[in-house]
């Protein structure tokens, strides 16, 4: 998830504190600019300062004089999946995710984003895990650790990566697993249907 606090900037605040903000590494390039309400009411990018530079900037001035205030963002329950298709085909790829009241949720970052679609992961683990016996006796297959850590474990991490998804698990073994393992990571934050 994305450092909220380092990507945003007060209305009020000069373009030079702007500017350090987008200077820092690891920094998206944008910084959106909220009034005093906590709302979005725009942004500032390394390519408008760099454009504010060759038209004599005044780096005192006021992030909100300064503000694009014609910005692209999501609004919670309100996202069109055809609007971000033409956003990223146009390479806008950084979106804020705003609320109805204009407050900043998320920021979004579809260049590590692997899908911006509402998905649901079917994970299929048929089988008892015959050729895997004596291991599978008492431990289905897809909790056997590689490593550290159950299978099913590296399929969540990979999930995690597409915005706004769930988990299905379609599969005989879970009426003889250890439930116990499944609360266990529960608390660990990952999150499962069974069916």
């Amino acid at each position: 998830m994305i450092d909220i606090k380092s990507h945003t900037i007060l209305f009020d605040a000069p373009i030079s504190e702007a500017l350090e903000k987008l200077n820092l590494p690891y920094h998206l390039k944008t910084v959106f600019v909220i009034n005093q309400n906590n709302q979005v009411i725009g942004t500032i990018t390394d390519g408008d300062i760099r454009r504010g530079l060759l038209n004599g900037i005044d780096f005192s001035e006021k992030c909100e004089k300064f503000a694009f205030k014609d910005f692209k963002f999501l609004q919670l329950g309100k996202i069109s999946i055809e609007q971000l298709i033409i956003w990223r085909e146009r390479q806008i790829n950084i979106l804020p995710l705003l609320n109805h009241n204009q407050e900043l949720i998320e920021i979004l970052n579809f260049n590590e984003l692997k899908s911006f679609l509402p998905l649901t992961a079917v994970i299929m683990a048929g089988g008892f895990g015959n050729r895997l016996r004596p291991l599978t006796l008492n431990t289905p297959k897809p909790m056997l650790k590689i490593g550290d850590f159950p299978i099913f474990r590296n399929q969540y991490q990979t999930i995690d990566t597409v915005w706004n998804s769930r988990y299905c698990h379609l599969c005989e073994l879970f009426k003889r697993a250890d439930y116990g393992l499944f609360r266990k990571w529960r608390k660990m934050g990952l999150q499962h249907l069974l069916h």
